[in-house]
């Protein structure tokens, strides 16, 4: 026979917000926060990453796919911290307006026997989502995102994904690229 485990209760929706266990029952807990804005920029990208890879796999256009993420995974977000949906926005729409930039920005940065088109799609999405954001930064306030925070943040998400080799490679081609963005500008 299996055995039920005692951390099942805690995951189930109606029990959200309360701490089960054998030592403390029903004893309720602190609500997650809903993020701060570094957390919701983190999840917006990651959605955003998600939503280009699946509309460039499926040959749909990123708007159009950006339109289902925000009727179905938005409303129906179950992560602890909201998504910037702006940013998701911006960083998507960004990056359909400057594909052809943006494939000219990153062609060189591929290396070795590896071309463009056997760049693994992934790591390539990841790579164009960084690079469109440095071309057109998201600016909510007066403080618009540094470029380093930029590439901090692709770097720490190739992490999730992949290994340091990856996101050391990630690192390296978008200090290249911003780079040669800034000298253009």
């Amino acid at each position: 026979m299996i055995e039920k485990s005692k951390f099942t209760d805690y995951f189930a929706p109606e029990n959200a917000g309360k701490l089960k266990s054998s030592h403390c029952d029903d004893i309720p807990t602190k609500k997650p926060k809903r993020g701060s804005r570094y957390e919701r920029h983190r999840v917006a990208r990651i959605m955003a990453i998600q939503a280009f890879f699946e509309a460039q796999h499926n040959h749909i256009p990123a708007k159009k796919m950006a339109m289902r993420y925000m009727a179905h995974n938005f409303k129906n977000h179950t992560h602890p911290v909201n998504p910037d949906q702006n940013l998701f926005l911006h960083i998507l729409t960004g990056v359909e307006i400057q594909w052809e930039t943006i494939q000219d920005l990153l062609e060189p940065m591929v290396m070795g026997h590896w071309t463009i088109e056997t760049l693994d799609p992934l790591l390539k999405t990841i790579l164009s989502l960084g690079i469109g954001e440095l071309l057109t930064p998201y600016t909510p306030s007066e403080n618009p995102l540094k470029p380093t925070v930029i590439i901090s943040e692709y770097i720490e998400i190739t992490k999730g994904f992949y290994e340091d080799k990856e996101a050391a490679y990630v690192n390296k081609a978008l200090d290249e690229i911003y780079k040669i963005i800034s000298k253009n500008s």
